[in-house]
């Protein structure tokens, strides 16, 4: 009857409802992710101009990028 319905839709609701929990932790742990990204990307940035002032240069590959800022 009625009520089965109603305590399916119950059920879904609950389901979705741990579902934007979840999906909440992970985007906040994305969130982490990113600013600690930005960081690394200052201090790489601060770095190559510190190095082009002092007249070394030192090269940062896009493998070594993809290692250090891969989560």
């Amino acid at each position: 009857g009625p009520t089965d319905g109603r305590k399916a839709l119950e059920t879904d609701l609950t389901q979705l409802k741990d579902t934007i929990t979840a999906l909440r932790i992970h985007n906040d742990g994305y969130k982490v992710t990113n600013a600690i990204q930005k960081i690394e990307i200052a201090k790489l940035k601060a770095k190559d101009v510190a190095n082009k002032s002092s007249g070394t240069t030192t090269p940062t590959t896009q493998k070594y990028l993809l290692r250090e800022c891969t989560p």
